[in-house]
């Protein structure tokens, strides 16, 4: 009977999650690292774009190797789904929780949505830390740790509190393979000279509280609107806080609070995490809990987070994710495939452009791509300097500017936004059809002519 209702148990978490994958659309980060990954021409050439990423290329060559074996159009939903369904089974293999646990554990809206529906790295990255805490006592797990650092730099840090755990043992050639990885890894995202950041830090105050509101969410992590924060979430660090001392023993504690000192600085001093980012620690810390017996209250909070997931589901089926496949079936019917296209801000409007498999210019760029690099200025940051380059581009001939940004103009068409906030408006600029289109930023296959074409 125990059998039977853990099967129709896992089926249940199983249909639910493919459901939640092949449902989703894809934005504009899932479509650059397909885009990055299957369209480079050459292993190198991938090498030198992940380069501006600052993201080592397990990801990348993981949906490479699915774009030439089942073509680019199914690569992310493959990939997520791989991933998903071994992070189900290993969590599910945890039979020293009771079943409702395990269940609940998948339906947190960390696990179930963040990482196991939105085709990420962070999909890879979670279900390799399962793996890791499932095979703790088995040779496995120095592989598995070894894997870390190749996926994400959050991920890396996490290696680095698995060896922290076990440091009577770092000191032995088992760990070689993770230093290795972890060379190859640092290697592999040296910035190049010319890189801007993706975002930016604004000010220390509003970077603290920033910081301070996303990982006091960690406790309570619905997002009406996706990557919506409040900053009255900051009271709840030190809820946050008193599950770690609880449940965790003295060196995990440790490792802990100093994961957070990390992501602290790392917000403040180079790149301002997200909640997206910060809930990696919230899955560690699950993973590592499901070794032993858990608290109450421990127990309750992971029923809230799986009440939580159910409901961030129930809004993506209610809602589309992102309305980038509508505003791209308007460019169609409206037959602009082939006119001047302007994207703003830098990467926004590339999920509709990647729908189009349609190369376009970003501001503050003189040529055009199929997916970003990050090496020239974020013009749409200023207003008076983003209307000078309209107004210079317009000079050199008419376009269309898809944009997320309402503009103080009519626009010709406008899509309202998904579950990610993100709205796109079309206007135009002088007469398209006498403009002219940007050349080339670089060499890239089409998404579309992908790998398994050159078979």
């Amino acid at each position: 009977m125990k059998l039977k209702e853990d099967w129709l148990a896992c089926s249940f978490i199983v249909v639910l999650q493919l459901s939640l994958i092949w449902s989703h659309v894809a934005w504009q980060d899932e479509w650059q690292a397909l885009q990055i990954a299957a369209s480079s021409p050459t292993l190198a050439s991938l090498a030198e774009h992940l380069r501006y990423e600052g993201h080592p290329p397990l990801w990348y060559i993981f949906l490479r190797v699915i774009a030439f074996a089942a073509g680019s159009d199914l690569a992310l939903k493959i990939a997520v789904t791989l991933c998903a369904l071994i992070t189900i089974f290993i969590v599910f293999s945890f039979t020293n929780q009771p079943l409702w646990l395990r269940v609940c554990v998948l339906l947190s809206e960390p696990i179930l949505f963040e990482f196991n529906t939105i085709s990420r790295s962070g999909s890879l990255g979670i279900m390799i830390i399962f793996a890791v805490v499932r095979f703790w006592n088995n040779r496995a797990f120095w592989v598995l740790i070894g894997l870390l650092p190749l996926t994400d730099f959050l991920f890396g840090l996490v290696s680095i509190v698995f060896l922290s755990i076990r440091w009577r043992e770092i000191f032995n050639w088992r760990i070689v393979p993770w230093f290795i990885s972890g060379v190859v890894a640092a290697i592999s995202v040296i910035p190049p000279s010319d890189i801007v950041p993706a975002l930016h830090p604004s000010s220390l105050y509003w970077d603290v509280i920033g910081w301070s509101a996303r990982t006091g969410q960690l406790i309570f992590p619905f997002q009406p609107r996706w990557n919506a924060f409040y900053s009255i979430n900051a009271f709840l660090i030190p809820i946050l806080l008193y599950l770690f001392y609880h449940q965790l023993h003295f060196f995990e504690r440790l490792s802990f609070f100093v994961f957070l000192f990390i992501t602290f600085l790392f917000s403040i001093l180079i790149y301002p995490l997200l909640l997206r980012h910060l809930m990696i620690i919230l899955v560690l810390f699950l993973a590592l809990t499901l070794r032993r017996e858990m608290t109450t209250l421990m127990r309750v909070w992971i029923v809230g987070l799986a009440c939580l997931g159910v409901a961030t589901a129930t809004l993506n089926f209610l809602l589309p994710f992102d309305s980038a496949p509508k505003m791209a079936s308007i460019i169609r019917q409206k037959g602009l495939e082939n006119a001047p296209w302007v994207g703003a801000p830098q990467s926004v409007p590339q999920a509709v452009f990647a729908e189009l498999d349609l190369p376009f210019q970003r501001v503050g760029a003189d040529c055009s791509s199929t997916f970003t690099r990050w090496n020239f200025p974020h013009v749409l940051n200023d207003p008076s300097t983003l209307s000078q380059w309209l107004a210079q581009r317009e000079r050199q001939g008419g376009f269309y500017l898809l944009s997320s940004v309402e503009l103080d103009r009519e626009a010709i068409v406008h899509v309202d936004a998904g579950y990610d906030s993100i709205p796109y408006y079309i206007y135009r600029f002088g007469d398209p059809k006498s403009g002219k289109l940007a050349p080339p930023c670089f060499n890239v296959h089409p998404l579309r002519t992908d790998l398994s074409n050159e078979r």
